[in-house]
């Protein structure tokens, strides 16, 4: 099981940078969701015929649901964390923009602010009631605590992981067997 689980990991990390290369050398909206949904079929791909392939061998064409999904979720560990590790290589060391969410939070309250102050210029009804301080405290808080590398890289494996368990839900339901009654 660790050869096939190393070796499907291995082919699922090598695409996710392929992807994620391309879709870095891509600025288009549309191209970037393009990639996102192939990097989704492909992990998915790749974890069926990883899982495929331990059944037939291993498992005697037989797979119960359970242990296709905790095969599943071995493979994408791999690929989850080159993915991640990817991600903070580029934002850190190569990227020239600032990736700062407390700069791009502070930059859409203000939006807001002149759109609210426009619309109040022009005696729209609209009032200021969604623009609460409090609110605005605990946001940029948060904005603010997602600029420290650490929480960038916990908020980045996370969400990652949980997009490579879904996946892996997905391929163990296609490729799981159990005898027939």
């Amino acid at each position: 099981m660790k050869a096939i689980v190393l070796k499907w990991g291995s082919f699922a990390a090598i695409s996710g940078l392929i992807v994620f290369v391309l879709a870095k050398l891509f600025t288009d909206p549309t191209a970037q969701t393009v990639l996102d949904w192939t990097e989704g079929l492909l992990l998915v791909l790749l974890i069926s015929l990883g899982i495929r392939q331990y059944r037939d061998k291993f498992a005697n064409g037989l797979l119960p649901l359970a242990r296709a999904f905790g095969l599943a979720t071995l493979i994408i560990i791999i690929p989850t964390f080159t993915t991640v590790i990817a991600n903070v290589v580029y934002d850190n060391y190569i990227s020239s923009e600032n990736q700062s969410f407390a700069a791009e939070y502070d930059r859409i309250i203000d939006i807001n602010r002149d759109v609210l102050q426009q619309n109040e210029q022009k005696g729209s009804e609209l009032s200021n009631q969604g623009q609460d301080s409090a609110l605005h405290e605990i946001g940029r808080a948060i904005a603010t605590r997602l600029d420290d590398p650490v929480t960038r890289f916990v908020a980045s494996l996370l969400s990652a992981f949980l997009f490579g368990l879904l996946c892996a839900l997905v391929a163990a339901a296609i490729s799981y067997r159990t005898a027939k009654a």
